[in-house]
């Protein structure tokens, strides 16, 4: 394994697929926010208007327009990976078990428990603290970002502890 086996740069795709669903996130729930309470509307002289929250427009069609283009390349890259290395397929939606699990041999392994090691710990203070700010009240996109950052945390973790020890 190498710097430039795309298992490696795995986690930065992950990373960039999140940031975008953070971005387009913000419309969405602007989006369901709309249709939980109503359109608001406004009547000045006898003309109705919709009071539209412009960045979080922006937000559902550009966020939704940056994810296409990110998973997009994304499935091209696994797609491309697939091709050129048989034996070492990737799936590209994983729910079981994830990309960053490598299994190798046994250098590859021992870097797959460390950065495990790290993000488990990483979680079991990210956690806590998201319990803790759920007491106060924050607006709902505010935990959906939380959310987010801790797993483009995560996958900044795993990067790093393989990058550390790739050649």
């Amino acid at each position: 394994m190498n710097k430039k086996d795309f298992r490696v740069r795995v986690p930065l795709w992950n990373i960039a697929i999140f940031a975008a669903l953070a971005f387009w996130a913000y419309g969405g729930v602007y989006a369901v926010d709309m249709m939980w309470n109503g359109i608001e509307v406004t009547v000045e002289n006898g003309e109705a208007s919709v009071l539209w929250n412009m960045p979080a427009l922006a937000a559902a069609f550009g966020g939704m327009a940056l994810l296409l283009i990110v998973v997009t390349a994304y499935f091209i890259q696994v797609i491309r990976h697939n091709r050129r290395n048989p034996e070492k397929k990737l799936g590209a939606i994983y729910f079981f078990k994830p990309v960053e699990l490598l299994e190798d041999d046994e250098m590859v392994s021992q870097i797959t428990n460390r950065a495990a090691k790290k993000v488990y710990a990483f979680y079991t203070s990210l956690l806590p603290l998201l319990v803790l700010l759920m007491l106060f009240p924050l607006p709902r996109y505010t935990f959906i970002l939380i959310v987010c950052l801790g797993i483009m945390a995560h996958n900044a973790i795993i990067y790093r502890e393989m990058r550390r020890f790739v050649s």
